[in-house]
């Protein structure tokens, strides 16, 4: 496998005072029924108003670039807190790391004890530890929910030839290697879609790496690479204007989102690979036993907001998988041993 470093994007730092800048914009929305709404509604979990909890805006950092998979997630997220009126603090979403979600992680991380701050992690969360230098280890954060199962698309451009996976392994032997795939940074859930297509496939190809979903999503949409690799959420709209094509799913389940309800799985098309993303959010480390359950509450709210459902879940064809507290990190341990022998069989590490 030969791997090219692509346009990994600038980094965009959030100084303090952008921060307040955005947790102004949260207050603002925050007016008319929305506030009548947050004196009225209460959750039924954990999140019953403590009043010692919240005391300040939450803030949900999202991972990556603006539009990508993380994002995207964080906006709806957000929205659907709001919504629920469980807290009657605002939330803002505040965007770290366009060139690589480490920064994002160092972020949360530096936030120790503080329970306002809350992270989106996915795979690649435990992969980047993995393949360099992160500055961090997941152990140091307080896993608190995950909410959706998210599956890795194979897409191309409207204008390729490419229709289905076996076109796309034609090419690949066709092109003697020189076939570019992109997507996110290696070690990330998108790379790790793509080894585990290589290995069903036994395709040779040259991985572009990628600083995020919306960056892959504009150098397939500019024909900059042959294929590309990521989450239904990174190029939902341009295939849905007829711009980019999906060719397969790598999942063993047909999906029954609108967008990729008529795309076969990679399994219906006669390879087995099989990849999804988990998105879940940790909190920083160090917060307490009544802070982390508070925090479980607000996912539980936004797991049963139906906009949620129908804008997130439902138009992404995401598989709802809620796990929670010590659930949760007994599940992200046992992804850590599975990701890291991906890996070392593909010899991205040692």
């Amino acid at each position: 496998m030969t791997v090219d470093i692509g346009n990994a994007g600038r980094k965009t730092a959030v100084s303090p005072e952008e921060e307040k800048t955005l947790r102004h914009q949260a207050f603002r929305r925050l007016t008319g029924a929305a506030v009548a709404a947050a004196g009225l509604v209460f959750g039924a979990s954990a999140m019953a108003q403590d009043a010692d909890f919240p005391q300040k805006p939450i803030i949900l950092v999202a991972t990556g670039s603006i539009g990508g998979g993380a994002d995207v997630q964080a906006r709806l997220v957000a929205s659907a807190i709001d919504r629920a009126g469980v807290i009657n603090e605002p939330v803002a979403v505040v965007n770290r790391g366009s060139g690589g979600s480490q920064e994002g992680y160092q972020f949360v991380r530096a936030r120790a004890g503080d329970p306002h701050y809350l992270l989106t992690v996915t795979n690649q969360f435990l992969t980047y530890p993995m393949v360099g230098d992160a500055g961090y280890d997941w152990k140091e954060f307080t896993p608190i929910a995950n909410l959706v199962f998210d599956p890795v698309v194979v897409v191309v451009h409207e204008s390729s030839d490419l229709q289905n996976l076996d076109d796309l392994v034609a090419l690949a032997e066709k092109k003697g290697g020189s076939m570019t795939v992109g997507g996110g940074q290696i070690g990330t859930q998108d790379h790790m879609g793509y080894l585990t297509l290589e290995d069903a496939t036994g395709i040779e190809a040259r991985y572009v790496a990628f600083g995020g979903g919306a960056e892959t999503h504009r150098n397939i949409l500019g024909r900059q690479v042959d294929v590309a690799v990521g989450n239904p959420s990174d190029f939902i709209q341009s295939a849905d204007a007829g711009k980019l094509r999906f060719i397969g799913v790598l999942d063993d389940e047909r999906n029954a989102s609108p967008a990729l309800k008529d795309v076969p799985t990679a399994s219906e098309q006669g390879y087995d690979a099989s990849f999804v993303v988990w998105r879940g959010w940790v909190a920083p480390p160090g917060i307490s036993d009544e802070e982390r359950q508070a925090l479980i509450g607000l996912f539980e709210a936004v797991v049963d907001d139906e906009e949620f459902k129908e804008n997130y879940v439902d138009r992404f064809g995401m598989r709802p998988t809620l796990l929670v507290g010590d659930n949760l990190t007994s599940f992200i341990n046992e992804q850590h041993g599975i990701y890291e022998e991906k890996l070392r069989s593909s010899g991205v590490i040692e």
